[in-house]
Parts: C-alpha cells; sequence; structure tokens
C-alpha cells in the first residue's frame, strides 16, 4: 500500500481505530528514534507532539475558531 492510499483509508476508520493507528505510529517513531537538528536522534521529540495533539474533548468548530479568533484581535488593537 501506497502513502496516498493509507492516507485515503484514514478517513474511514472509527475514531477508536485512528486513535490505535496513531499509536502504532507514535511507538514506531519512538523504535526507529526522530532526529534533532545535527542528526541526533531524539525518540522523545515525538511524545511532545503526541500531548500537544491530545484533547480532553472534541475539537473546537470552525466556528468557535474564528470566534476566538475575532476576540483576540479585538483584544489585541483595543
Amino acid at each position: 500500500m501506497t502513502y496516498d492510499e493509507i492516507v485515503a483509508e484514514i478517513p474511514k476508520l472509527s475514531a477508536a481505530e485512528r486513535e490505535r493507528l496513531f499509536e502504532v505510529v507514535v511507538r514506531s517513531l519512538r523504535t526507529d528514534g526522530v532526529r534533532e537538528a545535527g542528526g541526533r536522534r531524539n525518540p522523545a521529540a515525538i511524545l511532545k507532539w503526541a500531548g500537544a495533539l491530545k484533547t480532553d474533548g472534541p475539537p473546537p468548530t470552525d466556528e468557535e475558531l474564528k470566534e476566538d479568533y475575532i476576540d483576540y484581535l479585538e483584544k489585541k488593537y483595543s
């Protein structure tokens, strides 16, 4: 299976299956290691991203993001 075929299949998976897939990818990256600048391996680097991507609830809608951004701009420029 090619990369593009795999990417096309991901949205067809259930949320639980996508979460398990994410865990498999993280485990794989830990095993292989992630390269830092200068070529050094840093297997913990992916864990930082995994934590950043996880949310306590559902992600915000586009409308919520738009409203938050408008609020931010109003506070910034008022």
